[in-house]
C-alpha cells in the first residue's frame, strides 16, 4: 500500500515515465519564429555554411520526457543567421566561414535546467574560435514549453555572439 501511494505521488509529480518523449526541435523553431534576434550582420561579404560537427549519434539529452536530440540544430542556426543578413551557402569555398555545431544539450533536474550550445567558427584568414553559450535557470513548472523557451533563448544568444564575432572579424580582414 505504501509503495503504491509513493508511486502515485511520483507519477503525479513527474508524469508517466512510459509516455512517448516529445521532440523539442519543432517547438524551438516555433519559439525562434515568435521573437527575432536583434543582431544584424554588417558584413555583406560574409558567406556562411553551417555544418553538423557532432559525433554520429550524439544526443542533446533526454530530460523529463523531452527528447532534446536537436537533429535540426544546423538548419535552425542557418535559418537564424539568414534572418540577420548573412548569406547562407550550401557548399564551402575559400571565402566561406564554416560554422560547426559541436554540441547542443539540455540537462534538467527538479530545481534547474541548463541549455548549452557549442560552435566552432572557422573564418577565412583567422584562427578557429569556439563560441559557447549556456543558460541555467530555475525549473519553475517542469513543463515542455519552459524547456523549449530556454533552448530558443540560448539559440538567439548564440546567434548574437556569432554575428558579433563575424562583424568584428570582417573589420579586421
Amino acid at each position: 500500500m505504501k509503495t503504491a501511494a509513493i508511486c502515485l505521488i511520483l507519477v503525479s509529480l513527474f508524469g508517466c515515465v512510459t509516455q512517448e518523449k516529445k521532440a523539442i526541435d519543432t517547438a524551438v523553431s516555433t519559439q525562434l519564429n515568435k521573437k527575432a534576434v536583434t543582431a544584424k550582420s554588417t558584413c555583406s561579404s560574409n558567406q556562411v555554411i553551417v555544418e553538423d560537427g557532432r559525433l554520429a549519434g550524439d544526443s542533446a539529452g533526454v530530460a523529463l520526457g523531452i527528447d532534446a536530440s536537436m537533429s535540426t540544430a544546423p538548419a535552425l542556426l542557418s535559418a537564424e543567421l539568414g534572418r540577420v543578413g548573412l548569406v547562407i551557402v550550401k557548399t564551402a569555398n575559400a571565402d566561406t566561414t564554416v560554422v560547426l555545431v559541436k554540441r547542443v544539450y539540455l540537462s534538467q533536474t527538479l530545481e534547474a535546467k541548463q541549455v548549452n550550445i557549442v560552435l566552432e567558427v572557422r573564418a577565412p584568414g583567422l584562427p578557429s574560435k569556439i563560441i559557447r553559450t549556456a543558460e541555467t535557470s530555475i525549473m519553475w513548472w517542469g513543463s515542455f514549453e519552459e524547456s523549449e523557451k530556454a533552448m530558443a533563448k540560448v539559440f538567439r544568444n548564440t546567434v548574437v555572439q556569432l554575428v558579433g564575432h563575424l562583424n568584428a572579424s570582417c573589420r579586421r580582414t
